[in-house]
């Protein structure tokens, strides 16, 4: 006996199990020839056994058993994907298959086994298994794929103007789409004309049959520039005025219409009433026009002159006046092209040619005429001469040489005292008046003033003593500035520091007077004496070590004053230890090294050691001492 366990697609292996009534070992054979034992046989494959069993007192038994296969299949061709799109919202596969027992479609959110064609309205990947009664199934996916994307494109024109009365749509988008305007749904092109400004929608549908709209907004500049020219008013005073828009626009193109011609500019100049036009054209090119509006006013003012044009000798002058048809007129009156006056009335005190000037101030013209003034003579000038006193003191004097004007003969007196032509009549210091009376009485009166001079002094300053040797600054004082004076001078000057300054420094060797003498600009002298006085102190110093050798100093011996007091050194010796003179000297100045010994006897160096030197010294005092010491010479 067996039990037979076939293959199929969800057991891809046969069992065969063999039984037997009684204890029995099993051999088999299959087709192939394969052979094996046992109670149990495995197969993928369908195959035939020849089944042996033998019992265990040797009897034996045949049988033919077999393993069955049912693997077979549906078949199921691939099914072609589907695009869902705007134009296709929905897909049905297109299935082709063999016999089948039964079927499912499953994907996302989908199961359906009734429907072998569904319609699918979802993009997805979508399984479609077919089933037989063995198990068996095959399966194949319907990919569902979605594009509904919109179309993308670009609208863009230019605005409308007076320059650009038409414009064109330029369309920029993927290929293959189509473009309606959606407010005459008209289909329209890349280049599409618009003459009328608004708003405009523009369609696209593309080849999905999906569509998106863009709107431009299509400006009408068609508004003219708002020109108004400044009214010219053209006068005396402005003869000449620049023209222009009432406000210049930058934005705007002006052009002047001229009996001339045409003129591009913001501003022409005007000096002529002649027929002007402004033209202004804006960005958009929109033109306006304007006349301009020139008015002129150039009539001259009237002038009148009254008055009597003769000045009396003994008045002091006359009346002119002048009058004139303008409103508030503008008066000048000049004399030799200077102005004399800015009224109508004038008072003219000298003879000559008035011209007045009237100006209208309402236009700026103006109108001039003149008028001869003469005078009577009259005594207009007198030529004296003053000499002033030079030094405190001193008498001034006056004499007058000469008149002028008037008719002689004449008379002249200084505060009522009678002054002589070419006479001198001396003054004290003060103020004078000098008067002149001619023939006709006509007179003129001066006044002249004689300095009064103030002394001056100087002070040489205080008596002093001081060391022999030491110097003094002496301090003169004056009671006039120092830099007024032309000469300053001191005596005896040998011994001061400066001779001609103020402060001097003295050095001088014996007691000492000094003077000082000081001159003003006007040669007036002034003098004052000081005493520099000495008191004597005397002394010497002599070094104790030299070095011959020496290229920094102390390489020559001498003796050298203190307080300035050493006349001269009448003598100085240099003996060794022995007593042997080394070095002799015979009046030689006193702290001058070039004198001194340089450390030699014979031309040769001596070595080192002590020597005694021997000095008689000279004071300025006219006093001698003799002197002594050691010098240590080292190297």
């Amino acid at each position: 006996m067996s039990n037979v366990v076939p293959i199929t697609c969800t057991n891809p292996t046969g069992v065969l199990n063999i039984t037997t009534t009684i204890p029995s070992g099993i051999q088999w054979t299959d087709l192939n020839g394969n052979t094996g034992i046992g109670n149990t046989i495995f197969s993928n494959i369908s195959n035939t056994y020849e089944v042996k069993a033998i019992a265990n007192n040797g009897c034996e038994a045949t049988a033919t058993f077999s393993i069955s296969m049912d693997t077979l299949r549906p078949t199921l061709t691939p099914i072609a994907p589907a695009i869902l799109t705007c134009n296709q919202l929905s897909a049905t596969p297109s299935v082709q298959t063999s016999v089948f027992d039964k079927f499912k479609w499953s994907g996302p959110n989908f199961s359906d086994s009734t429907n072998l064609r569904p319609v699918f309205t979802f993009p997805g990947n979508y399984v479609l298994t077919l089933f037989n009664d063995n198990e068996c199934e095959t399966s194949q996916t319907y990919r569902v794929t979605e594009d509904k994307s919109k179309p993308i494109f670009s609208v863009t024109a230019q605005d409308l103007s007076c320059k650009m009365p038409e414009t064109s749509l330029t369309l920029a988008g993927n290929i293959g789409q189509t473009y309606t305007l959606t407010n005459n749904n008209q289909t329209i092109q890349n280049g599409y004309k618009i003459t009328n400004p608004g708003t405009y929608t523009i369609r696209a549908v593309n080849s999905l049959g999906c569509d998106s709209s863009v709107s431009i907004v299509i400006k009408g500049n068609f508004d003219k520039p708002n020109i108004q020219p400044k009214p010219i008013l053209l006068n005396c005073k402005i003869p000449a005025l620049w023209a222009s828009d009432i406000i210049v626009d930058p934005k705007l193109s002006y052009t002047w219409e001229t009996p001339k011609g045409l003129i591009n500019a913001d501003s022409i100049l005007i000096s002529d009433k002649e027929n002007v036009v402004l033209i202004a054209i804006n960005e958009f090119g929109c033109e306006s026009r304007a006349p301009l509006n020139i008015e002129t006013d150039f009539a001259k003012p009237t002038i009148n002159i009254s008055g009597e044009p003769v000045i009396k000798c003994n008045d002091i002058g006359t009346t002119i006046t002048a009058t004139s048809n303008a409103n508030n007129p503008i008066v000048k009156w000049a004399l030799n092209n200077q102005n004399v006056g800015a009224q109508l009335n004038i008072n003219i005190t000298e003879p000559g040619t008035y011209v007045v000037n009237i100006t209208n101030p309402l236009n700026g013209c103006s109108e001039t005429q003149a008028i001869i003034v003469t005078k009577e003579p009259k005594v207009e000038s007198i030529d004296f001469e003053v000499s002033q006193p030079l030094c405190f003191g001193d008498n001034g004097s006056v004499e007058w040489n000469e008149i002028v004007g008037g008719t002689a003969p004449y008379t002249t007196y200084v505060n009522k005292v009678l002054l002589s032509q070419n006479t001198n009549l001396a003054l004290q210091g003060g103020t004078y008046e000098i008067q002149v009376s001619d023939s006709n009485g006509c007179t003129l009166a001066s006044n002249l003033s004689i300095d009064i001079l103030e002394d001056f002094t100087v002070n040489a300053g205080k008596d002093t003593i001081i060391n022999l040797g030491t110097s003094h600054q002496i301090t003169a004082i004056t009671d006039v500035p120092w830099t007024s004076l032309s000469e300053i001078t001191w005596t005896p000057s040998n011994t001061l520091s400066c001779k001609d300054c103020p402060n001097p420094v003295a050095s001088p060797e014996n007691d000492t007077e000094y003077t000082i003498t000081i001159i003003d600009e006007n040669g007036c002298e002034r003098t004052d004496k000081v005493w520099v006085r000495l008191k004597f102190n005397r002394g010497y110093i002599a070094p104790n070590i030299m070095n011959p050798k020496s290229t920094t100093g102390n390489n020559k011996f001498t003796i050298y004053p203190l307080f300035a007091s050493i006349e001269s050194i009448k003598s100085l010796s240099i003996y060794d230890r022995w007593g042997n003179k080394l070095f002799d000297v015979k009046d030689i100045p006193a702290g001058d090294p070039d004198y001194g010994w340089n450390g030699t006897f014979d031309g040769r160096d001596i070595q080192p050691g002590v020597f005694i030197w021997v000095a008689d010294v000279l004071y300025k005092d006219n006093t001698s001492e003799i002197v002594t010491g050691d010098i240590t010479i080292i190297k």
